[in-house]
């Protein structure tokens, strides 16, 4: 134990001696960007706040601290109705969490924050426990976890990944025994079915060996060990695909498994590490808990940013370039689409031709006004200022053969891609919702009545009403719902 603790302060003071070079404004070397670590992320937001690029990396801290204080609310909420629904079906009871050790990392390193965790820990870190860790993003938890398993010899780590992975497997298993479609395995994620999926999953030491597994049971076909099938089975795409899908009706169910397990592991001699929200990590019964804070919330926001420029920096050690001019172009790269937010930068042309001011709008021009740009004419301001269809319609064809040509093209795929995952991810949460109110009997499960479709593509949204209201027909003047 002392030697792995010496050998992590020596490399934590090798790279601190090579960060402190640094202050003032000074080089940052390759050695230091390459090892990508806290160390590296301290030399050069020190480096970039002191540079040049210090505007860009400002603007790229505040977007990220943000994006993760956005970003956690949204995951903590998504976890909350998880843990509600296991509680509404009896899996999991109504409790008052125990209260964390709270640790703010400012101004410490990872390895100054491990210590303070071990030795709170006391002899326990020797003779076996579970130790859990929560906080915000950025605030680094992954780094620490890492630290201490350089200086914990019997140490172990947990993750639900691969139990929320097995679950799916059962579910896939039995919908392709009965016949169901896999589209439709949501419906059969019942109390009963769930339960007789978890015990078809057990925690121990299989086949005379001293190492913990978990033995999955098929649905048909012989007895499997997660250790051999993490990488094989348990990554098939069928099981990726649905994965999501179970986890969010089975929080409860993983998290009991989790408890069990984990407290199985420290009771036998191990040191477990578990990372992960509050939210389910409030049901790990130990008395080793911890909660990483940060006192200034710029901090994350930077030590984020840090970690893409970084990242992008090294993209450029092969071109000859310096690391400090490297870091300045990763700024530049990565700062110029916060900038211009919701669109990225390569967009700028499209911006020039914005309205510099959200005034009133004037009455919509008719559709011949949009006609002078087709064929890759100027747009007038009285096309853009209404910003509705034909503002749009007219916009994309001349973007389409302009000189940004390239640039509209790339901001559209972001675009699509960013509306893509967001409707996913929406239609997700909404499906939880339904199947919520669905178990508690509030709704019936129905199938759904089909819907008209209406391919827009080439159609003004006045042409594309006409056809609603020519489908309604005498409904649309004595009255009628219509969905949309």
């Amino acid at each position: 134990k002392e030697e792995a603790k010496e050998e992590v302060k020596e490399e934590a003071e090798g790279k601190k001696e090579e960060a402190e070079a640094t202050e003032g404004g000074g080089e940052v070397s390759w050695a230091v960007l390459e090892a990508q670590d806290d160390m590296a992320s301290k030399a050069c937001r020190e480096y970039l706040e002191k540079s040049e690029a210090r505007a860009g990396f400002g603007k790229l801290s505040e977007a990220e601290t943000r994006l993760t204080v956005e970003r956690d609310a949204k995951d903590a909420e998504a976890l909350k109705a998880g843990i509600a629904f296991a509680q509404s079906k009896g899996v999991l009871e109504q409790i008052e969490p125990a209260p964390y050790t709270m640790i703010d990392v400012l101004g410490k390193t990872a390895a100054d924050v491990a210590e303070i965790m071990v030795k709170a820990m006391g002899e326990k870190a020797q003779t076996g426990c579970v130790m859990v860790l929560v906080g915000l993003s950025g605030t680094g938890k992954g780094t620490t976890m890492e630290k201490l398993k350089g200086m914990l010899p019997k140490a172990t780590t947990w993750s639900n990944g691969n139990i929320f992975r097995s679950l799916t497997l059962l579910a896939c298993q039995h919908c392709e025994k009965e016949g169901i479609e896999l589209e439709k395995l949501e419906e059969q994620l019942t109390p009963e079915n769930l339960k007789a999926w978890m015990e078809r999953l057990k925690f121990g030491k299989f086949n005379g060996s001293d190492k913990w597994d978990v033995e999955i049971t098929p649905l048909e076909g012989e007895v499997v060990y997660v250790s051999a099938v993490q990488n094989s089975l348990l990554k098939e795409p069928r099981i990726s695909k649905n994965i999501p899908t179970v986890a969010k009706c089975t929080q409860g169910e993983v998290v009991l498994f989790a408890a069990d397990a984990c407290t199985r592991m420290g009771e036998d001699g191990s040191v477990v590490l578990v990372e992960g929200r509050e939210e389910t990590i409030n049901f790990m019964p130990t008395e080793f808990r911890f909660c990483l804070t940060m006192s200034d919330m710029q901090v994350i926001g930077k030590r984020r940013a840090v970690q893409r420029v970084v990242a992008e920096a090294l993209k450029l050690k092969e071109s000859g370039k310096s690391p400090s001019e490297a870091l300045t172009e990763a700024v530049t790269k990565l700062a110029e689409p916060e900038e211009a937010k919701p669109a990225p930068e390569e967009a700028k042309p499209a911006e020039e031709a914005a309205p510099a001011a959200a005034e009133a709008p004037a009455e919509a021009p008719a559709a011949e006004e949009a006609k002078p740009a087709e064929g890759g004419g100027e747009p007038t301001w009285a096309v853009l200022e209404p910003q509705d269809d034909i503002a749009s319609k007219t916009c994309v064809e001349f973007l389409e053969q302009s000189a940004a040509k390239d640039a509209f093209i790339k901001l559209s795929e972001t675009e699509t891609q960013l509306t893509v995952d967001r409707d996913a991810k929406d239609a997700d949460a909404l499906k939880a919702g339904i199947v919520f109110a669905q178990s508690k009997g509030v709704l019936k499960e129905i199938e759904p009545a089909p819907y008209t479709m209406i391919d827009v593509m080439g159609k003004t949204a006045s042409e594309v009403a006409e056809v609603m209201v020519k489908a309604m027909g005498e409904k649309a003047e004595t009255g009628c719902v219509m969905v949309l």
